[in-house]
């Protein structure tokens, strides 16, 4: 299978436009009362028997349009500001509130909705399955009826799969580990032996019992990395970072002691046994073994001409043209048929003697490609960014049979909103080219009502604890909606599209943080007034918000940091006083000098502070008297140089820290004793209710309710 040619988690997308269309939203009848609703209450974190919520679709396709700046944000008066926020919208807390008791407990996953987002698709060479790798798990579909037959949870992203060449077993890549089921029965056999380095994997079987994962990882410096394992044996037989260094392993054979891999564009052979080194070609994009495994396919690119198709004979050297103006840079194998592709080409042709066979525009942009036994059925994961659908195709016809949708979501918030006067816990959520925020009744995972809000990608999402508003920013403009009406209520142009939104705890207020700049702005959401805070900050993380609201209607921003001397300077913008906390210093890289804080919060009774850094500790102060009191570890350094931390959070009525972070874990924390209360293995948002009710976490396709039971 094809390595799947897609960046994870937080990639900045420069949408452009000068529009501000104001729509009317797309409204669904609210959902009955959550108190009268029927729950699926989850006693383990198995839950293979769960009925999968799938939702209708609803969403538009994105349009871009034309560019431009703002210089200064103003509010925009049409519609005019109709949003008068509760006087007092500060939400108390609930009776089972998540606290530093119940939580180790107590805690348990009530409800899992979505069925994830799609990462690797792969039919089984014995013609029986086609295996579909999501954010929940491998969801198995009959390869005639299309008919899903059954899911093999792994509770979170599978990043590849592989049959073996019998099709009885599928080898699951999930959190860097591989792990082997049986396919018939859905059992798992067992874990292979040793952890894979974080990076981007792809796994394969080949004959004789031997399965490969090439890796892609960073360590400041890109590395390949190349596993091999006799699965008969249950042996891990070598680790090996290969000697190209910037290469990719593409391809390995049968007898797993020879690999494909290119290396800016080169295409080599590499002996493991010999580790003997032979150059085949140059200007090569992808490159596969025969089915005999005598010659090697590759692409060959030029700057003046279409990709070709070559065959190289391995002993000889010889090459050989078979396709000319193929025009498209990956490649795979079937039984009897090969399949050169790019976003928009498909090219099917002869494995044995290169006859171009078929040769259509796939009407979808194309992330990876499968195709079955028989070679009449094509499996073709739509969008190598964000991907919801797998669209099965007729290799002949070039007509779609089916087409299989997933959950994707990019932008995710939670919070009480009310619809007809009745209270509902709910969840906002965006996917990235649609023009919609869909509101989740988190009692029943059911569509409450859908918001339209135009052409422009939807970039961050807050709700506010007024329970009727959704703040959302989008390139050029904040805005904010009535959930009921759907109607947008005010709107502030804004100079850039990424900002980060936070509601104050009563409601009136809305800090606007742009993370390019570091400039921020305090919108009183009673007036509509504006105000901009400072002048901007360069040294903090551009990926995070260092911004923090009190109870108090303080509004407090991470300022500057002075690695050199360990103290982080924290600003209160409504007293305009600085705080200066200092810090143990960690010898930190030049280059991580402004970015190796990546995260930060105050708890709401502005009692602590606390940053979290690249090499994984967090930092705890008093911050009433800023004296330093712990340092926390928990959450695996990224050794490869990008982020430790997703992002820190108290809960609003405990003592309780939530930290999110890149090894795909949710740790809880007493802030009092510095304990690490919980440890769940979900990735990539999580949150608490306003009451601190319950926990959500939201990641790969997949939405998760935390509480203590019952689910209401």
């Amino acid at each position: 299978m094809q390595e799947r040619r897609k960046y994870m988690k937080k990639v900045c997308f420069f949408l452009l436009s000068i529009s501000l269309v104001l729509v009317s939203c797309s409204k669904t009848s609210p959902a009955s009362p959550a108190a009268t609703l029927t729950a699926t209450l989850l006693s383990t974190v198995s839950s293979t028997e769960m009925p999968l919520y799938t939702p209708t679709p609803t969403w538009d396709i994105f349009h871009t349009s034309t560019p431009s700046v703002t210089p200064s944000p103003t509010i925009v008066p049409s519609p005019s500001p109709t949003i008068t926020p509760i006087i007092n919208a500060e939400i108390n807390a609930h009776p089972l509130v998540l606290n530093e008791k119940n939580i180790a407990s107590k805690m348990k996953l009530l409800a899992r909705y979505g069925t994830g987002e799609v990462y690797d698709v792969e039919w089984s060479p014995d013609g029986k399955y086609l295996a579909v790798a999501t954010g929940l798990g491998v969801f198995l579909y009959d390869a005639l009826s299309l008919e899903r037959v059954r899911l093999i949870e792994i509770n979170g992203r599978t990043e590849s799969v592989a049959f073996n060449p019998s099709g009885t077993e599928l080898a699951i890549l999930h959190k860097n580990k591989i792990s082997l089921w049986f396919v018939e029965s859905g059992q798992k056999k067992n874990e292979l032996e040793g952890e894979l380095e974080r990076g981007y994997w792809t796994i394969k079987f080949k004959q004789n019992g031997y399965l490969a994962a090439f890796g892609s990882v960073w360590r400041g410096d890109p590395y390949s990395v190349l596993h091999v394992w006799q699965i008969n044996s249950n042996q891990l037989l070598f680790t090996d970072e290969l000697s190209f260094g910037r290469g990719v392993a593409v391809d390995i054979n049968s007898a797993g002691d020879e690999i494909l891999y290119l290396a800016g564009g080169k295409l080599s052979l590499y002996d493991i046994n010999t580790k003997r080194v032979i150059h085949l070609s140059d200007d090569s994009s992808d490159a596969v073994f025969s089915q005999d495994e005598s010659k090697v396919f590759s692409i060959q690119y030029s700057q003046d001409n279409p990709s070709a198709l070559w065959t190289i004979d391995k002993n000889s050297g010889e090459t050989l043209n078979i396709l000319e103006e193929a025009d498209c840079e990956h490649i795979m194998l079937g039984n009897d048929v090969g399949i050169c592709y790019d976003e928009v080409n498909m090219i099917v042709f002869d494995s044995n003697n290169g006859t171009e066979l078929e040769r259509f525009i796939s009407p979808y942009e194309t992330g990876n490609v499968s195709i079955s036994s028989d070679s009449k059925r094509l499996a073709i994961i739509e969008s190598e960014w964000k991907s919801d659908f797998v669209h099965v195709v007729d290799v002949q016809s070039h007509k779609e049979i089916k087409s299989i949708e997933f959950d994707a979501f990019d932008e995710f918030a939670t919070g009480i909103l009310s619809f007809d006067n009745i209270d509902y816990y709910a969840a906002a959520t965006t996917f990235w080219d649609k023009d919609v925020i869909k509101i989740w009744n988190l009692s029943n995972g059911e569509t409450i009502t859908t918001i339209q809000v135009g052409e422009n990608v939807i970039r961050e999402l807050a709700l506010s604890p007024d329970r009727h508003t959704i703040a959302s920013s989008e390139s050029g403009a904040v805005r904010l909606w009535d959930v009921e009406s759907g109607k947008n209520t005010i709107t502030f142009d804004m100079p850039t599209e990424e900002n980060i939104l936070e509601f104050s705890f009563d409601g009136q207020n809305l800090a606007i943080f742009e993370t390019y700049s570091g400039v921020l702005y305090d919108a009183d959401l009673i007036t509509g007034v504006l105000k901009r805070q400072n002048d901007g900050y360069s040294s903090y993380s551009y990926r995070i918000a260092p911004i923090s609201y009190s109870k108090e209607k303080n509004l407090f921003v991470w300022k500057d940091i002075y690695p050199e001397k360990g103290i982080l300077s924290v600003m209160n913008l409504t007293s305009q006083k600085t705080t200066e906390l200092s810090y143990t210093v960690e010898p930190v890289p030049e280059w991580r000098e402004n970015m190796f804080l990546e995260a930060f919060a105050i708890s709401s009774d502005e009692k602590y502070a606390v940053v979290g850094a690249w090499y994984g500790s967090i930092y705890v102060w008093d911050f009433s008297t800023q004296k330093f009191l712990r340092e926390m570890r928990g959450h695996k350094t990224n050794t490869g140089g990008g982020e430790t931390f997703e992002h820190l959070k108290f809960s609003p009525h405990s003592n309780i820290l939530l930290s999110v972070g890149w090894d795909d874990t949710t740790r809880l924390w007493n802030i009092h004793t510095g304990n690490q209360i919980r440890v769940l293995n979900v990735c990539c948002f999580a949150d608490f209710t306003p009451d601190g009710r319950f926990l959500l976490t939201a990641g790969d396709g997949v939405l998760r309710v935390w509480g203590i039971p019952p689910l209401p």
